[in-house]
């Protein structure tokens, strides 16, 4: 599994002041020597022990070591140890790292390389370079700026000819080149790694951990073989007596099994995911435990359900109790020990163990589900759908929680990176901003002028455009209304009574034909006539109609008492073209006779007009007009409706507009409603 290798890499940003130390393993003698010399020594002789005291502490007894960091700051200023203060404040930086708190130990790294750099302390500046490269790196705020750390460290230490500092930034380099992907590389620089550790006082474990990330590197290249070889030279070092170093070989047993597996070698794999077991079971490991687990579960899928579901059943076991402790140890009295190997370089908190032990259960569930499926137990199978939904919910939650804090300190990393430059270049930029400011400023106005003009010039644009289109709609509709046809008929209808000697008949039929033109001509010049002028408008035309067809049909025209017809406006000849529409499409294909109802109504603040006829429908009448007359079109109608758009441009509150088809109670088509809505002012 790649993330054991991660883990195992990770250990590879080693850095320390002392050659007798690897990373935050305790030395009890040694505090033990420094709690009993301190009350003996005062001044700075006592600033000096009590911070390496403090470092001792570092992962121990976090809160021992705050508590000796805020002592020390107390008596530093007292006693004038400024070189003290630079050593504080790294060591704080440390405290703040392994408790994950970046921003903080940021801003305390950054003030120990500036008073390192005042002090010329070489050393720590070596030491405080490193640990910025490694807080880079698990902050994954700026990974080529933690390259940039690792080379200046690594001139330092070449200039001040320090083998120790110069081994640990070749195995840190090793394992960036190995992290990038460039096999060879890494494999160049851990060589070089052994070649200045070989005469320095490097700790069996440290000599363990960079032989087995030297593996890794031949098994980038493909050559498995030779990792592997490495790799249990690495092991070999390890004191299976000793309760953390017993935890690490649990957790190494089940790469080595996973590389073998690669290797094409399930025996050998299936050897040492039992032996990562048994070291496990020793020391109630369940991190150990659990993980060999997984790799035993994924093993047996596919070739035995029971060994798989018992690996499964012991991964949620384990896996349960990592998440109600946060502990990777069963044991309490092992709580505080290192119990993976990525602790060595920085603790683990209670909250990263659980969610990644919710992760292994949210696994394990999902395989027994598959199981239970493949068997038939619907019942068991969903029981575990449920639980890995639960599981899948908590590891999302934490990874956004993470993702949130990573974000903040990428964020307040920044800030203060950008806080160092611009008060080191303060005075140019002040004066780089005055003039940028001033520009800005006559940029800004000529833009807002430059859009104001814009702004007017569209805007009359658009309003002499709006009205040029309204007019045009309006005299396209007037055209289609003195329909050459219709006229042609009425006068045909005069004609007719003349000759059959009917002057009665023929005079109010001229009347009515005149009143007609007179409202059609008058209402093309304004734009909003009187509601009385519309309906003597529709009137008239009605009755021409009515004569025109034979009395074929009869009309109403209601209007509601609360409407003041000489005092309402509406826009002209809205009406006209969908009455001519009911009469006709729907009335004229219509046997017996028709009707035609026109009614203006008030509601909700608006007037209503209603023209409802009880033709043949509009289905029928578009069949019948296509047999007769193909390719027709209604065009006073769809320009009443360019005309409506038109209007509802030029105010705020809109015409509404709707053809509503009736059926009777059988389905079949009785008719056509059309409905306007125009606003009242």
């Amino acid at each position: 599994m790649r993330r054991y290798q991660l883990i195992f890499l990770l250990l590879l940003f080693i850095t320390l002041k002392t050659t007798s130390q690897v990373n935050f393993v305790f030395n009890q003698q040694k505090a033990e020597s420094l709690l009993a010399s301190l009350p003996t020594l005062s001044g700075c002789e006592r600033i000096s022990e009590m911070n390496k005291l403090a470092y001792l502490f570092v992962r121990r007894n976090p809160d021992l070591c705050d508590s000796l960091l805020t002592e020390t700051l107390s008596l530093i200023d007292k006693f004038e140890c400024q070189n003290a203060k630079a050593t504080t404040s790294y060591t704080k930086g440390i405290l703040a790292y392994v408790q994950g708190n970046y921003t903080s130990a940021y801003s305390a790294l950054y003030h120990a390389l500036d008073l390192s750099q005042e002090n010329q302390d070489t050393a720590l500046m070596i030491d405080t370079y490193y640990h910025l490269a490694s807080l880079s790196y698990f902050s994954r705020t700026d990974m080529q700026q933690g390259i940039n750390y690792m080379k200046q460290a690594l001139e330092l230490a070449m200039k001040s000819n320090d083998s120790l500092r110069i081994a640990q930034a070749y195995a840190a380099m090793g394992f960036v080149s190995f992290h990038s992907g460039n096999g060879e590389k890494g494999i160049e620089m851990f060589e070089k790694y052994f070649s200045y550790a070989k005469g320095l006082s490097v700790s069996r474990m440290e000599r363990a951990l960079m032989l087995a990330s030297y593996g890794d590197c031949f098994e980038l290249l493909g050559d498995y073989r030779k990792g592997i070889d490495i790799y249990l030279e690495a092991l070999a070092m390890f004191d299976p007596e000793l309760v953390e170093e017993r935890a690490l070989l649990s957790q190494c047993s089940a790469y080595l099994g996973e590389r073998y597996l690669m290797l094409g070698k399930p025996d050998s794999a299936l050897f040492y995911y039992h032996e990562g077991m048994a070291y496990a079971r020793k020391y109630y490991h369940l991190f150990g435990s659990m993980i060999n687990a997984v790799e035993l579960a994924k093993f047996y899928k596919g070739k035995s359900n029971e060994f798989c579901k018992i690996y499964c059943d012991s991964i949620l076991f384990f896996g349960e109790k990592i998440e109600s402790t946060g502990s990777f140890f069963g044991n309490n009295q092992h709580a505080h020990l290192i119990s993976a190997s990525m602790e060595i370089f920085v603790p683990l908190t209670p909250d990263y163990k659980k969610h990644l032990a919710r992760t292994a259960m949210f696994n394990a569930r999902q395989i027994l589900q598959e199981i239970f499926k493949d068997e038939g137990n619907s019942d068991a199978a969903y029981a575990s759908l449920q639980a890995s939904f639960a599981l899948h919910d908590s590891i999302i939650r934490y990874e956004r929680k993470e993702e949130l804090m990573e974000i903040l300190t990428r964020y307040e990393t920044d800030q203060k990176e950008k806080k160092i430059l611009i008060l080191s270049q303060e005075n140019q930029l002040q004066e780089m901003k005055i003039r940028q400011n001033s520009l800005i400023i006559i940029g800004m106005a000529l833009l807002v002028l430059l859009i104001v003009i814009m702004a007017i010039i569209l805007f009359r644009q658009n309003k002499i455009k709006n009205e040029n289109q309204a007019i045009l709609l309006k005299q396209r509709l007037f055209r289609s209304q003195m329909n050459p046809h219709f006229i042609f008929n009425a006068m045909g209808n005069i004609q007719s009574s003349i000759i059959n000697e009917e002057p009665d008949k023929a005079i109010k039929y001229l009347s009515k034909f005149s009143k007609l033109m007179r409202n059609i001509l008058e209402g093309s010049l304004e734009e909003k006539i009187l509601l009385a002028e519309e309906i003597s408008l529709i009137t008239n035309y009605l009755d021409i109609q009515k004569i025109r067809f034979n009395t074929k049909f009869d009309y109403s025209i209601v209007i509601d008492e609360k409407i003041d017809t000489e005092a309402a406006l509406i826009p002209p000849m809205l009406l006209q073209p969908f009455i001519e529409n009911a009469i006709e499409h729907g009335i004229n294909h219509k046997e017996s006779k028709g009707n035609v109802k026109v009614i203006v109504k008030k509601d909700r603040g608006n007037m209503v007009f209603e023209i409802e006829d009880d033709g043949v429908g509009r289905t029928k009448a578009k069949e019948l007009s296509q047999n007769k007359n193909k390719g027709h079109r209604s065009y006073a109608t769809i320009l009443t409706q360019e005309r409506i758009e038109a209007l509802n441009k030029k105010q705020k509150k809109k015409i509404t507009f709707a053809i509503i088809d009736l059926t009777d109670k059988d389905g079949m088509a009785s008719g056509t409603k059309v409905v306007f809505e125009i606003p009242i002012k």
